[in-house]
């Protein structure tokens, strides 16, 4: 490990990175939107890759954002992205999906709070 001090380019990278991380998981939330549109009664395989696409992103938001904050030395900054907490949005981006049956169905678990897809909701 290093004892030097991050610089300001460190720090502008890491906001590069935590910035490119939620655009690209902020893709998927749009192409999700899309997706599900299209659906009546029968699931689309398609929404279950981007849901896995999806499922990564977040991760990654999750990751550049924490070593961010670990660049800054603030366990507890908070990254604001459109005026909105990121890590406080995340959450209930997918709570929409509770409308569509056939999305909660082949799931087999709800959505609702749910921004990792996991059988565990954050509630």
């Amino acid at each position: 490990f290093s004892l030097e001090k991050p610089t300001d380019e460190d720090a502008a990278k890491a906001e590069r990175d935590v910035l490119r991380s939620i655009l690209l998981r902020e893709s998927y939330l749009e192409r999700l939107r899309n997706v599900v549109r299209t659906i009546a009664k029968k699931f689309k395989p398609e929404v279950a890759d981007v849901l896995d696409l999806l499922r990564s992103a977040s991760l990654d938001v999750v990751e550049s954002i924490e070593a961010w904050r670990k660049l800054k030395d603030d366990a507890n900054a908070t990254f604001v992205w459109n005026g909105i907490n990121y890590l406080l949005k995340m959450p209930s981006d997918l709570d929409y999906l509770s409308e569509y049956v056939a999305v909660q169905k082949w799931m087999g678990f709800p959505l609702t709070r749910n921004p990792f897809c996991i059988p565990y909701a954050m509630d």
